[in-house]
């Protein structure tokens, strides 16, 4: 029955319209609707962009001000039910979500409530038509009460301030006023938002970082796109098969590595550019690595598999090497050792022969030598370590 009173309602201030009337929008005006040049890359941002509009019509049911809701109190059973309608109309436009292609979600513009005009009261201010849109003030510039140079200024915009824009009158524009509320601008004054690099908030970005910094590195392909680097090396180039979301490599795919003599493909998932959940990681020489990632950086049980035959096998921490590794060789001999933090350094290992003789030793930096100080071991440049 609430909604049949509420219609009739809507249907009895219509025909005052004819008698010299006014119509009267309520505190949002229409709610704009959204265009998507490819709806496929964006269902997320599309059906939070529906709901959000959901939410502003069922907001959409009284004037700006309190005067107004008690001066005009029988609009808001009209306001009601246009809100009401104002959300099964997003409802339906949820669908085109779900698409492929160019998809536009149709506004909603079917607020309105047509009073009788008050005798010597007309308005002679330009009649306001709902938008939706963002615009950046050209300089710093008065705001007015009203669209026009005779309402009161009500405070002013900063040069560079952005702005929403509900609603144009004219030569004026209708904002979302500073301080809440609405207020009007010239349309001169403003003007659309500079481009914005959309990965311009990620930060640090790796340009200039020191070898090792962990930083938003951007990618060879595709161009514009980033992914967080835990260990920055500028010689490596980076490129993604996946999709690049608000300038950020996102979902499953594969990163590309290339450098002077080398290459690996690192196979996984990223979450807003940071790697996340199991990875593998082929190397050209052979080499393969199999693991988890924990927010862009190594976090858990990795184990190396060399093309020799060689298996490495340990913990990572935040991305560092912690606590018992132990390396196993293709001739049957193994190492177990400690890492600290990331280092080897000092740290105490045994070395297992194949027929299980066992010989203690310690790492000095990439040297493991036994206790009369021979090099049983070494990692990387072997010319740093004594004789063995």
């Amino acid at each position: 029955m609430l909604r049949f009173g509420t219609a009739c309602l809507a249907l009895l201030l219509a025909p005052l319209a004819a008698a010299g009337g006014k119509e009267l929008k309520p505190k949002l005006g229409g709610i704009g609707g959204a265009s998507y040049a490819e709806v496929s890359q964006s269902r997320e941002i599309c059906r939070k962009g529906v709901e959000g509009r959901i939410a502003l019509c069922r907001l959409n049911t009284s004037f700006e001000s309190d005067g107004d809701n008690r001066k005009y109190a029988r609009c808001l059973p009209v306001f009601e039910w246009q809100a009401e309608s104002c959300a099964a109309h997003f409802e339906r436009q949820a669908g085109k979500c779900d698409g492929e292609g160019p998809a536009y979600i149709d506004g909603f513009a079917g607020f309105g409530c047509t009073v009788a005009a008050e005798a010597g009261k007309e308005s002679s201010d330009p009649a306001i038509t709902p938008v939706d849109r963002v615009m950046q003030a050209r300089t710093r510039t008065a705001i007015r009460s009203g669209p026009g140079t005779g309402h009161a200024r009500t405070g002013a915009l900063e040069a560079g301030r952005e702005v929403r824009v509900t609603g144009e009158a004219g030569a004026w524009l209708r904002i979302e006023a500073p301080n809440g509320g609405a207020a009007f601008v010239h349309v001169s004054r403003l003007a659309p938002p500079a481009p914005r690099d959309p990965a311009a908030d990620l930060v640090p970005n790796c340009v200039g970082m020191s070898p090792g910094a962990a930083c938003w590195r951007e990618l060879a392909a595709p161009p514009g796109c980033r992914f967080w680097y835990d260990y920055y090396d500028q010689r490596i180039s980076w490129a993604w098969s996946g999709e690049c979301r608000a300038g950020v490599a996102d979902g499953q795919g594969v990163l590309a590595a290339t450098w002077a003599g080398g290459s690996a493909e690192l196979i996984g998932a990223l979450d807003s550019g940071r790697m996340q959940g199991l990875w593998i990681v082929r190397y050209a020489d052979g080499r393969i690595d199999q693991g988890p990632y924990l927010d862009g950086r190594k976090h858990g049980r990795w184990v190396d598999r060399y093309a020799g035959g060689r298996v490495d096998e340990g913990s990572y921490v935040n991305g560092m090497k912690q606590g018992r590794w132990v390396d196993r060789y293709a001739s049957g001999n193994s190492l177990e050792y400690e890492y600290r933090d990331g280092s080897v350094d000092g740290q105490p290992g045994v070395y297992v022969t194949a027929g299980g003789e066992r010989t203690r030793g310690r790492w000095s930096g990439n040297c493991f030598l036994d206790g009369q100080g021979r090099l049983l071991i070494w990692k990387g440049d072997r010319e740093t370590c004594p004789p063995g």
